[in-house]
């Protein structure tokens, strides 16, 4: 297990994993590159480095959480003369992509270092929390050094996925943006519909707790269909769905919105609709998802 940890980036994704670290009892080092935003965590017990080297060399797992992947492999080998990260973990958890992961890992283990590559999706103040959930690809080996040292930042989320550096990445992208966050979107525009029409956000608070767990319930269901490749329905089809977001998308537009994020719902229905689908269920988007 490791017990020492480093800290590369300390804007308020990093401060909050380290904030996290330092109340589970961590020894933890922290780095920035810009030395005052470091300061509030060394209030709290941690140790601030002179530079990137030292903050590195400090610790058996160094966690980069800065801009990108692709900044934090640069950050590494523009430094990899001077570094020797034999016999220590170096975890990304800045955003990424797909191809990031191999990049970085032959940064890392052309310094002797053993790559890690993570995702989080969460917001600062809840890190450590239950709404927190840390994604890590890496060798079985190194997660059994790690995992006990991590699991405080998210200890009903911490999620080990195998050894391929892409999974964490692409999971982030399709859970964190396109369904978290686009769905958040969404009840931003049903509460500007529904404040125009004289009805507040928290008057929607009831309903949406049963709209959450009915959506709970389809997504489950729709991962069914999606692996069967069956989405035949006795419930409404596309055709009725494009006919009732039609009008609910002409009710928003009366109201002066944009209706944006339903009228994307309306295109995609339609796009399903002429590819012949009209009679099978809502899921048959899934079908014509592609470009």
């Amino acid at each position: 297990m490791t017990k020492t940890i480093s800290v590369i980036g300390t804007g308020l994704m990093g401060s909050g994993l380290a904030s996290t670290l330092l109340a589970a009892g961590r020894k933890v080092t922290v780095w920035d590159g810009r030395a005052q935003a470091a300061q509030p965590l060394v209030a709290k017990g941690a140790v601030l480095a002179p530079s990137f080297e030292d903050a590195v060399h400090a610790s058996e797992l160094i966690i980069m959480i800065i801009s990108s992947a692709a900044g934090g492999a640069a950050l590494i080998e523009s430094h990899s003369e001077r570094l020797d990260l034999k016999g220590r973990f170096v975890a990304n958890l800045s955003t990424s992509m797909p191809e990031d992961g191999p990049r970085f890992r032959a940064v890392v283990e052309r310094c002797g270092g053993t790559f890690i590559n993570a995702a989080i999706s969460s917001y600062p103040d809840l890190i450590g929390g239950p709404y927190t959930a840390i994604q890590y690809a890496c060798a079985p080996c190194a997660w059994d050094e790690i995992a006990q040292t991590v699991t405080p930042m998210a200890p009903q989320g911490t999620l080990y996925t195998g050894e391929d550096l892409s999974v964490p990445t692409i999971v982030d992208a399709a859970m964190t943006g396109s369904f978290y966050a686009v769905g958040l979107a969404g009840f931003l525009e049903a509460a500007a519909y529904a404040k125009t029409q004289g009805v507040s956000a928290g008057q929607l608070a009831e309903f949406a707790d049963k709209m959450l767990d009915l959506l709970r319930y389809k997504v489950q269901k729709s991962i069914k269909e999606i692996e069967a490749n069956d989405f035949s329905t006795i419930q409404a089809t596309v055709d009725v769905y494009l006919d009732a977001v039609l009008q609910w998308r002409d009710a928003l537009q009366a109201s002066g919105l944009r209706a944006s994020h339903i009228s994307a719902l309306a295109d995609d229905l339609k796009i399903a609709q002429d590819a012949g689908h009209g009679a099978l269920g809502f899921n048959s988007q899934y079908l014509v998802a592609g470009a």
